[in-house]
């Protein structure tokens, strides 16, 4: 945790971009054999997009995630272009 702190701060002195943002993202736990995939919604949250970076930093309620941006399994809107869920 204290590794996604840091990078964090060192993102804000290189230019990071900060956006409000929906996001919708599947967590998946299980064994490979019995997997089971978790569905996530977070609205409203500040999302710091890393430049030159595939990776973005979500301020969950819970702290700080760093997630793929370009996935099969997540979806960033911002807030003034939500208009729904999505279907993964």
């Amino acid at each position: 945790m204290k590794a996604l702190e840091k990078e964090k701060r060192e993102a804000k002195k290189s230019g990071t971009t900060t956006k409000r943002c929906n996001v919708e993202y599947v967590e998946w736990s299980g064994t490979r054999r019995h997997h089971k995939k978790t569905y996530h919604f977070l609205e409203d949250v500040d999302v710091d997009f890393l430049p030159d970076s595939d990776f973005v930093v979500i301020h969950a309620p819970d702290g700080l995630m760093r997630k793929n941006k370009s996935g099969n399994w997540i979806v960033i809107t911002p807030v003034e272009q939500w208009s729904g869920h999505h279907q993964f």
